[in-house]
């Protein structure tokens, strides 16, 4: 089977919810006869379908919007289904984990809007540093956030409605066995589509008999052809999935794909009145789609709900309301900056940890700041006129000229992303540049020159990686 769009199962089931003076109007039978599996069981049942949650860590998790927000001039059932599920958010209240069991989510109200106002894009899984325009929700009891190992990952959601009319099945998962599908399988779909095998694997087996996995054939013809394939007994169920085909790169799907077909990843597996719902994602190195594979009488058929584009390296954002917030911390720890505007910026990691750092400049490069941003935002250091920060791995320095044979030094450590010991150096010189006076300070306190030495050498042994900043601003 093809894949089909679930999107026009949704303009039916809408033709159905409307009534008109108190009667509510069917498809006509000329619809009715050309809908099969889900499509038409949609019309005559309108339990809302699994949905997919795009799991970071507890506090944030949320079934991303796949399609723009604004209404389409022209009627588009994507969009249909995206305001549906908009409108029902508040009954999906199941979520699958990973151990099989349910957790009690709840929805806890959409997100559209950066911090600073603006739109959030759509059609993208980003970082967890970047929000999404979405649906939120929360658990009911966080203590079953314990069973998901590893943020990053799609989870199914579900309604009580739906859950009181299918039956969960039980999945497991062989992608990591590399088990091959069975040479009968593979015969016979060498047979039905004229086709040699070039590779095939099962992924998944689910309760009841069922194995699921994928084929890809040889190229023939300058045509290249993949196939989910559900095998149930004697049974064999496939959905073609067609590649293009380059003389020069070979077969290939997605981007970077390598020439291999990349199966489809299966969340959950359910079985209901009318047959077997298989939710799924596929995943490749740029983008992850996801989507119910239903098999209603003897029909397999793939509909797609959702295409993302993979954020690889996302920046981190920076937003107007923090740069505001960090500019009256600088106020208030010299009032001559509140004549100076930071309007510059650049994340760095001082210590190496999972927690950047963040580094100012005004517009002119001659005032500056770096904060450290895990919980409150503290102030490492300020630059002015000549006294510029030197970055070193687990350190940071800012010296330079106090006047006429005068030399002063601020050299700040940092551990786990705060800040540590704070070495002041101040140095007079005679005009022949011989020392005059010289005077040690860590953390406030006097020390002798040897210790202030062995202070400063460790601190500065390793040069940080970072020699000149690439500034953003917030028009780039």
């Amino acid at each position: 089977m093809k894949i089909k769009n679930i999107f026009l199962a949704i303009a039916a089931t809408a033709i159905v919810g409307a009534c008109h003076n108190g009667q509510q109007p069917t498809a006509d039978n000329d619809t009715i006869d050309t809908l099969t599996g889900l499509e038409e069981e949609m019309i005559v049942d309108t339990t809302p379908m699994p949905m997919f949650l795009y799991y970071h860590n507890p506090d944030n998790m949320q079934v991303v919007f796949w399609i723009s927000l604004a209404k389409p001039d022209e009627p588009d059932a994507n969009w249909d289904l995206q305001q549906r599920t908009r409108r029902i958010a508040s009954q999906y209240t199941k979520l699958l984990l990973p151990n099989g069991k349910f957790a009690n989510v709840k929805f806890i109200g959409e997100q559209t809007k950066d911090p600073d106002g603006g739109d959030l894009e759509v059609f993208a899984l980003h970082h967890d540093y970047a929000p999404s325009a979405g649906l939120n929700y929360a658990f009911e009891n966080k203590k079953d956030a314990k069973a998901i190992k590893n943020g990053y990952t799609m989870l199914v959601l579900v309604t009580d409605e739906y859950l009181e009319s299918h039956k969960t099945l039980a999945v497991k998962d062989l992608s990591s066995r590399q088990k091959t599908m069975p040479k009968t399988v593979v015969k016979k779909l060498e047979e039905q589509y004229g086709m040699k095998a070039l590779r095939s694997t099962v992924t998944s087996e689910f309760e009841g008999g069922y194995s699921f996995g994928s084929v890809q054939f040889k190229p023939k013809g300058g045509k290249v052809l993949a196939l989910d394939v559900l095998a149930f007994g004697d049974s064999v169920y496939s959905i073609e999935k067609w590649g293009h085909y380059d003389n020069a790169e070979g077969p290939t799907w997605n981007v970077d794909d390598g020439g291999e077909y990349l199966p489809c990843h299966i969340l959950a597996a359910f079985e209901g009145p009318n047959g077997i719902d298989i939710c799924y994602i596929h995943g490749a190195p740029e983008s992850t789609v996801t989507g119910w594979m239903t098999l209603r009488n003897g029909q397999f058929e793939d509909f797609e709900v959702g295409q993302f584009y993979n954020w690889i390296d996302e920046p981190m954002p920076f937003w107007k309301k923090d740069m505001a917030k960090l500019q009256k911390i600088l106020e208030k720890h010299d009032p001559m900056f509140k004549n100076i505007k930071m309007t510059k910026w650049t994340y760095v990691w001082i210590d190496n940890d999972d927690v950047r750092e963040i580094w100012l400049h005004s517009d002119n490069d001659e005032y500056g700041a770096i904060f450290g941003l895990k919980g409150e935002p503290q102030l490492l250091c300020t630059e002015y006129g000549n006294h510029k920060a030197i970055l070193y791995q687990g350190a940071v320095s800012v010296c330079g000229s106090c006047g006429s044979g005068c030399f002063s030094m601020e050299l700040t450590t940092l551990k786990d992303s705060r800040k540590g010991d704070r070495l002041e150096l101040l140095r007079n010189t005679a005009p022949d540049n011989s020392i005059s006076s010289e005077e040690y300070r860590l953390n406030g306190k006097i020390i002798d020159k040897s210790e202030g030495e062995k202070f400063i050498q460790q601190a500065t042994k390793q040069e940080h990686y970072m020699k000149s900043p690439n500034w953003n601003t917030f028009d780039n």
